[in-house]
């Protein structure tokens, strides 16, 4: 097995888990901080979907999704009009996800179609 295809899910896995704990240690009364680490989320997203195409960004997203929605119904219950904006985030992030994913996977077929092609002409 391929060095890469162990350290890239590992570093990703370990953006989402860092993020994670920030939120989840920080206290609530440091909103913006919390603001700030909502979007630090799209970072390991579209890192995935740059290097896993369509699938590695919808999977990094859902996991992103999974981690941090505990943390608005547990943690920030109560205020609705805060916990609408934070799931839309989420709605957000499954959409970049899938959107950067799927640019990248494009991006990488149209490569190998002009790699054959090339090797054609030569």
């Amino acid at each position: 097995m391929e060095k890469t295809s162990i350290v890239r899910p590992l570093i990703l896995l370990s953006f989402v888990i860092g993020i994670s704990l920030l939120h989840y240690f920080t206290p609530l009364h440091l909103h913006y901080l919390h603001d700030i680490f909502q979007r630090l989320y799209y970072l390991p997203i579209i890192l995935a979907a740059l290097w896993f195409g369509l699938r590695g960004g919808l999977l990094c997203s859902i996991i992103v999704s999974i981690a941090y929605a505990p943390h608005i119904l547990f943690q920030w219950g109560g205020h609705v009009t805060m916990e609408m904006e934070k799931y839309l985030e989420i709605l957000l992030y499954n959409i970049v996800g899938g959107v950067t994913g799927l640019l990248s996977q494009r991006e990488r077929e149209r490569t190998v179609e002009l790699q054959k092609t090339a090797r054609g002409l030569e």
